[in-house]
């Protein structure tokens, strides 16, 4: 009585406490078996649809009085809604739907195949292939289905995603493969993304042995095997190969092979990429990008907007960067996209150019936000945690950026992760482990990864070649003219390649090494420049990363200089330069402030008004004390029974308090605040 009586029949089984296997007896009891025998079979044989339309209804059923049985349905509320305006298509409430299934399949389960092709041949019709295919399916047809996903599977990935494709590759019986030699390339791409080698492999070697007799299917497929084999070579880091087949691609594949000619551009742009060139990559990922905007598909879009506005980061080219990125979420969500994985990687790459600019807070949430949407995509997620050990070392938590390259090593163990993330991540290590004041420990890991002052650079490997660099401008006099040969092929190399973030951060290198080496007035003339081009370009993280090594280059540009220089001209670079020295030397002065007025030119002292923000505890400053004697890690990991990555942490927790960045630092401002007496 009160499901008839039940104004919102919907509300009301979503309402209903019983079990399931209660409200199944109650719907089968209650609804029906009180239905006339030509409306139960209507609706037990209409339950194979996700969806119903009055024209699809009459092709499944044999009818030709679909519309209005559809419409008394409707007039007396029996569990079907309106999924339109117009009213054109239907569904069931989706228990309602999975009542009458089982009531089918348990009363005429012969007959659901032929049901299911029915519905196949009508969606096919209807141009509709992705639920085409799943009847297709259904129907115990896989002839039919392979016949389905081999004409239209360009339609259904740009229509649904690749999801669909990955699910019915899998499902298809492996004989039928050969007899649709694109489904082989498809399948061999797709093996390829997944990271999954040596399936791959094998199923490219049984495509190239087979191909059409139509000219345009077999230049097609030609296109699509030398992508594969890109994908492949992209991977494994043999890029000249892979330029080969991308080329080779984009010439076979016909003008309106639009699907896979925006693979081939796409892994075009990550050859070029990954080899130090942005400027050359951009153009591709581009017109990969445009051509998938065209073709109307989101998720293509979603992928290669990430390569483009990660490319445009790299150039300097912040905003342009942001505004895309922002525009991809929006129109992800629009799309339903929101959940997906790659729009993890969106999220992330946002996080990485609000940190460029000095937004360390919103960062954190973007990224730990994008990482956890991520994890099913192993490459990228491993891209992703590059991101967050930028991060991480950018708010000085250098255990939590260490942390972030061992969950890249973990995801490196089986079966691997390509060099274009490895190595950068070897060369964040290194970074940090410098930061901690562990040059040796930070050569060694470069050195794992061909990272000498010997080596030539390469893609990839120009934050490894500064460290390196760095490394040796610590270490001994003698070593300048060998960091400025580094230095020199590191901006060289950035410059060619149009990578505007390295260049930005070698010229700041060679900052320090020009202060080291007593050349103040060229010091200074260095980071003016630098300040120019950074602030034109949006940065801000990086002058305070690399600033605490030049805190006495601001301090004369600031004050006026006494290397010869007088206060910068442009009085936004001057704001700019004092914001950085604020942050790099956190605690100001009175005094300080009446220089920022012009009232005088004395040169602040960096390391005169640094404060202990927080107290050592006794493990602590013990650690500290053992640290002034000059005892490595391991000679003190031994004398107080405590593992060496113990005291990496606490060493780590030491600088944060002192705000300093070495041991040496972290050793004279202990001194001046009498931490030793």
């Amino acid at each position: 009585f009160s499901l008839r009586t039940s104004k919102n029949k919907e509300a009301f089984i979503e309402s209903f406490t019983g079990s399931h296997r209660d409200v199944f007896h109650f719907l089968s009891e209650e609804v029906l078996a009180r239905q006339p025998d030509p409306i139960r079979e209507f609706l037990l044989q209409t339950s194979i649809l996700r969806r119903l339309a009055a024209p699809l209804c009459n092709a499944v059923t044999g009818r030709e009085d679909s519309a209005e049985v559809l419409e008394a349905l409707k007039r007396d509320q029996l569990f079907l809604f309106p999924l339109d305006d117009l009213e054109y298509w239907y569904r069931y409430h989706p228990l309602f739907a999975e009542l009458l299934a089982h009531q089918l399949k348990r009363s005429r389960s012969k007959i659901v195949p032929e049901l299911h092709k029915r519905a196949a041949g009508w969606f096919l019709e209807a141009g509709e292939f992705g639920e085409a295919i799943h009847h297709a399916f259904n129907s115990d047809n896989p002839e039919q289905a392979a016949s389905i996903l081999h004409d239209h599977y360009k339609h259904i990935v740009i229509s649904e995603g690749p999801w669909l494709i990955k699910q019915y590759l899998q499902k298809l019986p492996e004989g039928l493969l050969p007899r649709h030699p694109s489904l082989l390339a498809y399948k061999a791409f797709m093996f390829f993304l997944q990271e999954r080698k040596e399936e791959a492999e094998a199923l490219l070697e049984q495509a190239e042995k087979l191909g059409y007799e139509d000219k345009k299917l077999q230049a097609e497929f030609e296109g699509m095997l030398a992508v594969a084999k890109a994908v492949f070579q992209t991977t494994a880091h043999q890029f000249a190969p892979a330029l080969n087949n991308t080329e080779k691609a984009l010439k076979k594949l016909p003008s309106d092979s639009h699907y896979w000619r925006i693979w081939a551009a796409f892994f075009s742009g990550d050859i070029r990429y990954f080899s130090g060139s942005p400027k050359s990559a951009y153009p591709f990922y581009l017109e990969a990008y445009r051509n998938s905007e065209k073709i109307g598909s989101p998720y293509l879009a979603v992928n290669c907007s990430i390569k483009v506005a990660n490319a445009l980061r790299s150039m300097g080219k912040l905003k342009e960067a942001e505004e895309l990125a922002q525009k991809m979420l929006r129109e992800a969500g629009d799309e339903g996209l929101s959940s997906v994985p790659r729009v993890g990687t969106l999220r992330v790459l946002l996080g990485e150019l609000l940190r460029e600019q000095g937004e360390l807070e919103e960062a954190l949430r973007c990224i730990d936000e994008g990482i956890s949407l991520s994890k099913p995509e192993k490459p990228f997620l491993g891209w992703n945690y590059l991101l967050k050990a930028a991060l991480s070392f950018s708010r000085q938590e250098y255990p939590k950026a260490l942390e972030a390259i061992e969950m890249i090593r973990e995801l490196d163990r089986e079966p691997g992760l390509p060099q274009y993330i490895t190595i950068p991540a070897a060369s964040w290590e290194g970074r940090i482990l410098l930061e901690m004041g562990e040059p040796a420990e930070a050569r060694a890991v470069l050195e794992g990864a061909g990272i000498t002052e010997r080596a030539g650079v390469k893609g990839g490997q120009e934050r490894g070649h500064l460290v390196v660099a760095r490394i040796l401008m610590r270490e001994k006099e003698k070593n300048m003219g060998q960091s400025r040969r580094i230095l020199d092929r590191v901006e060289n190399f950035a410059a060619s390649g149009g990578n505007h973030r390295f260049l930005l951060e070698t010229m700041l290198a060679k900052t320090g090494l020009e202060e080291k080496a007593g050349n103040f007035e060229t010091a200074e003339q260095l980071l003016q420049k630098v300040l120019r081009e950074g602030k034109e370009a949006g940065y801000y993280q990086v002058f305070i990363d690399e600033g605490r090594d030049l805190a006495s280059v601001y301090a004369r540009i600031i004050s006026g200089g006494k290397g010869g220089l007088s206060l910068p001209a442009n009085k936004e670079i001057l704001k700019y330069a004092r914001e950085i020295y604020k942050n790099i030397v956190p605690k100001i002065t009175p005094d300080d402030k009446e220089r920022e007025k012009g009232g005088t030119s004395e040169i602040p002292d960096p390391g005169a008004h640094r404060v202990l923000v927080e107290g050592l505890n006794p493990r602590e400053l013990e650690i500290l004390k053992l640290i002034a004697e000059g005892l490595p890690n391991q000679e003190i990991s031994k004398k107080l029974f405590l593992s060496v990555g113990t005291v990496k942490w606490y060493t780590s927790n030491i600088y944060g308090k002192l705000g300093a960045r070495n041991r040496a630092e972290a050793v004279t401002l202990a001194q001046k605040l009498n931490l030793f007496s």
